[in-house]
C-alpha cells in the first residue's frame, strides 16, 4: 500500500482494498494543518464514531475512478477510533475539514463505497484537468 501510494502523483490517501488486499487499513499524508506531509500515516481498523452536522461540499478524485472528480458532501468534523501500525489505539476528533474529508473518503473504501455514491444525484462527474 505504501509503495503504491508513493508512486502516485497528488495522492492524499490510499486504502488497502484499492491495491487488491481486502484488509481494513489506509494511508494518508495530510498534516494537521491540512498540507501534505512528508511521510504517510498508516490507519488500521478505522471507525467514525461521531459526525458533525456541518456539511461541506468539495471536489474529490480517486485512484479507483481515474480521470474524474465529483462534488461530494462530507462532515466538517468527525471523531474517529483507529489503530496505528504498532497496534496502539487512538480516539481523535478531526476538526480540519480536509483531513476529515480524506478520512471519510478512505474509510468509505473499507465499506466498498466510492465517492460518487455520496454525491447528489443531480451533480455529475467531471473530467480532472491533467
Amino acid at each position: 500500500m505504501l509503495a503504491t501510494a508513493k508512486k502516485l502523483d497528488d495522492v492524499a490517501g490510499l486504502a488497502l482494498p484499492q491495491t487488491g488486499v481486502n484488509l481494513r487499513a489506509f494511508v494518508h499524508q495530510i498534516s494537521n494543518a491540512g498540507k501534505q506531509a512528508k511521510e504517510f500515516t498508516v490507519i488500521i481498523n478505522p471507525r467514525i464514531i461521531k459526525k458533525s452536522s456541518d456539511i461541506e461540499k468539495s471536489y474529490e478524485g480517486c485512484f479507483s475512478v481515474p480521470g474524474y472528480k465529483g462534488l461530494v458532501p462530507r462532515h466538517k468534523t468527525i471523531t474517529v477510533v483507529y489503530q496505528d501500525i504498532t497496534g496502539r489505539l487512538f480516539t481523535k476528533e478531526i476538526r480540519n475539514p480536509f483531513l476529515s474529508r480524506v478520512f471519510q473518503h478512505e474509510t468509505g473504501h473499507l465499506y466498498k463505497e466510492l465517492y460518487f455514491q455520496k454525491m447528489d444525484p443531480t451533480d455529475q462527474l467531471i473530467p480532472r484537468k491533467p
